[in-house]
């Protein structure tokens, strides 16, 4: 038998709040819209927005000695061990490991390494994206696996399955997995170059979307042996990370498989090792970017895999809030399905006006939706076809 991977913490860093408690109120109710950066040149990037975090440390003093993704992360990881109730010097015989995704990793140090060397007329410093989780093992004291992965826009989902990996296989009893990413100059300008980024917000399956948003977003998930929360005496667990499926598209750098047969195969792999099937599923959280060949392609894929009973999922595009966090969008969904499925509340989607009727998708959009959820989809999906689903399920 297949030993049960809980999730006994959260830590959460967003645009819509600095902690989980306040991403989930706002979530439920707040209405949030993208702002201008105030470093982006005008003449360049005309009416391109972003949904940033708020924080109150001069950006490029700080990213000089340390990155805001990697900051953040350290935070965030903090609030997810205070919230499963385990203290660092509590854990020294038990092996923590740490598996985080990011997209464009410190990319504020990596600019301004870049700047600076351009200036001088020599050649730029090199950073790595293991900085990030190699930090966090060094902040906590965590001495298992340490891996920071990029899969692009699916690299948090992807750290949240290969940690549940390693606990299964008994490599480690506790993982912190998750994402940080921060905002790019680089990254907007590829999205711009592309013409994927939507000047008012990020709509996802709106028939009026014009593409996605970038958003700032750090998630934090502490992963636990269902044998060692029982050691331990813990009692309150918000999920149980039931199982994932994985594709590659191997078509095209940037666009999706038009078919969307790779990403179906994605779900219904994660079914399968999870143990449910479709009629099992109560909620989905879909990738949902905005752009109108990936929200269509998903919708599509999503009725063949649910039928008729696509109609009664509850689904909830979270980005309409958030806006778009690359490399830890996964795993903010993952922290969001946790709490859905502790909470028994379904978040609407925000900026959406009209679901487009060629997706067919039944988006609520006017108010948090209380319902029994006994497991939830969260589908991510980035460039490269680099596809992945989990299942997550009642703790």
């Amino acid at each position: 038998m297949t030993a049960r991977v809980l999730v006994t913490g959260v830590g959460l860093i967003s645009p819509l709040g600095h902690s989980a408690r306040g991403y989930w109120e706002s979530l439920l109710y707040r209405e949030s819209l993208p702002q201008e950066h105030p470093t982006l040149p005008p003449a360049l990037l005309p009416n391109q927005r972003y949904y940033g975090i708020a924080d109150d440390e001069p950006a490029e003093e700080t990213a000089r000695a340390e990155s805001r993704a990697t900051r953040l992360a350290v935070k965030a990881t903090g609030m997810a061990l205070d919230d499963a109730g385990l203290i660092p010097a509590d854990l020294s015989r038990t092996t923590v490991g740490v598996c985080f995704g990011t997209g464009m990793g410190e990319s504020d140090r990596l600019e301004i390494s870049h700047t600076e060397a351009a200036l001088r007329g020599d050649a730029p410093s090199s950073f790595f994206l293991s900085r990030i989780a190699a930090r966090l093992a060094e902040t906590y004291g965590f001495t298992g696996a340490n891996t920071t992965l990029s899969t692009a826009c699916s690299a948090g989902s992807y750290a949240m399955a290969l940690a549940h990996e390693r606990i299964v296989s008994g490599e480690a009893e506790v993982m912190v997995a998750g994402g940080s990413e921060i905002y790019s100059r680089v990254g907007q300008g590829c999205f711009h170059r592309l013409g994927a980024l939507d000047p008012v917000a990020c709509r996802p399956f709106d028939v009026d979307r014009k593409g996605t948003v970038f958003g700032e977003g750090v998630a934090a998930l502490i992963l636990e042996s269902e044998e060692h929360a029982r050691r331990r005496g813990r009692r309150r667990v918000l999920a149980q990370f039931e199982g994932a499926g994985w594709s590659c598209d191997g078509y095209h750098t940037t666009a999706p498989e038009p078919t969307g047969r790779w990403i179906e195969a994605a779900m219904l792999r994660a079914l399968s090792a999870a143990g449910v099937t479709p009629q099992d599923i109560d909620c989905v959280l879909p990738h949902g970017t905005g752009t109108s060949l990936n929200d269509l392609v998903e919708s599509q894929a999503l009725a063949r895999v649910f039928g008729d009973r696509v109609r009664d999922l509850k689904v909830s595009a979270i980005k309409g809030k958030l806006g778009h966090s690359g490399g830890s969008a996964g795993a903010v969904a993952c922290a969001t399905a946790a709490m859905i499925l502790e909470r028994g509340v379904v978040p609407p989607t925000g900026n959406v006006n009209v679901v487009d009727a060629e997706c067919g998708l039944p988006i609520r959009v006017d108010a948090p939706t209380p319902a029994s959820i006994r497991h939830v989809l969260v589908n991510a999906y980035a460039f490269g076809g680099n596809n992945i689903s989990v299942v997550l399920g009642r703790g």
